[in-house]
Order: structure tokens, then C-alpha cells, then sequence
């Protein structure tokens, strides 16, 4: 899988992995959220029809399942592969929608738990995650705080009369599987889970 687009009332959104990386390219250019990603690809890969209502599909069976104007339509391309998947109306007492899918002909029912991520915006799609690296990498941690000693807390600058000074905390360790050591505001071993 390469590239997915969506549309839905939320607007159009297009997933696109570029050099081992998805990304979301449009309306804007963001990281992606993964467990979303992950939902996506899950409901594109292992999707099951749960019942077949009509073999042969017109207007009017369109018009009926909601399909004349999807709740979500789901375009993706996987190398020379691709296809179209149309979310109709959910039908509340079976917890499925209405679907249909680009070379399948007819209309299917499939599970609602499935198919919901499609039906989703930008703050479900993009990521999260305000700072991003790879934990394991981590040698050094310094965590700074206002002091414990009473007096007025430091003013939004962090400076001026009455502020605090800073107490410093200094993590360190040798590799991943190396215990933490604290080197101020004293020395020897950490906390593993609380550095953790």
C-alpha cells in the first residue's frame, strides 16, 4: 500500500508513503497518526462483506443504501493494484454499512467497527505526538523545576523578583539496558520504571 485518499464530510485527505514514511499530503502536510494508519490498512486488507443485498445494484438500490452520496469514499493504490471503496448508510440495529467496492459488483453490508476510521477528520488522522525520537537512543535526561523552598512562584519569564531558582535533576546511562544514574542533585541509581 502507497497511497489512500478519503473523502468525507470532513473534507478530502490523502495518505502517501514516501521513502518508508507515511505522511498525510493533503489538506496539509503532516505526520500521520499510526494507530489510525493501522486502522486503515487493517479495513482495506481484511475487509468482509457480511451480506450481499443486491447482487446487481441500479439508482435505486444506491439511493436506498446511500450510496448515490457516500459517507466516505476511500481510493487506494498498492504498487500496479488499486481500487475504490464507497461507505454508504449504517444501518444502527446491525452495526454495518452499506459498501461497495470497485470491481465486486452489487451492494454488501460490513461492520461498522471496520469501516468508522474512514469516517474521520484531521484531528484523528494526524499525529499527536508532541515530540518525536527513539526512546532507546536516550543517554541523558535533565528535568528543571522551581525549587522547593517557599517564596512567590517565578513569574511566567521564569525571572524577576521572588523567583525561584531552578532545581536540576541529571539522568544519565550507558546504553539502553544500562541503569539510570543520577548525577545531580545526587549521585547513584535512579528509579528505572519512574526514569522510564
Amino acid at each position: 500500500l502507497e497511497r489512500v485518499e478519503i473523502a468525507n464530510a470532513g473534507g478530502t485527505f490523502v495518505f502517501e508513503k514516501k521513502d518508508e514514511e507515511w505522511r498525510l499530503t493533503a489538506p496539509r502536510d503532516l505526520p500521520v497518526e499510526e494507530s489510525s494508519l493501522n486502522l486503515m490498512k487493517n479495513a482495506l486488507s481484511e475487509l468482509i462483506a457480511s451480506d450481499p443485498v443486491w447482487p446487481e445494484a441500479g439508482a435505486d438500490e444506491r439511493e436506498k443504501s446511500g450510496l448515490t452520496k457516500p459517507t466516505a469514499t476511500v481510493t487506494w493504490k498498492a504498487g500496479d493494484a488499486g481500487g475504490t471503496l464507497e461507505v454508504g448508510r449504517e444501518i444502527a440495529k446491525n452495526e454495518t454499512f452499506y459498501v461497495t467496492a470497485s470491481g465486486k459488483p452489487g451492494i454488501f453490508t460490513a461492520r461498522s467497527r471496520t469501516l468508522e476510521i474512514f469516517t474521520k477528520g484531521l484531528p484523528e488522522f494526524r499525529r499527536k505526538k508532541l515530540v518525536d525520537f527513539d526512546r532507546d537512543k536516550v543517554r541523558t535526561l535533565i528535568l528543571e523545576t522551581p525549587g522547593r523552598e517557599a517564596g512567590p512562584r517565578p513569574k511566567a519569564d521564569g525571572g524577576g523578583p521572588g523567583a525561584k531558582p531552578l532545581e536540576t535533576m541529571m539522568l544519565t546511562r550507558a546504553d539502553a539496558l544500562a541503569p539510570w544514574i543520577a548525577n545531580t542533585p545526587f549521585q547513584g541509581r535512579a528509579d528505572r520504571g519512574r526514569a522510564n
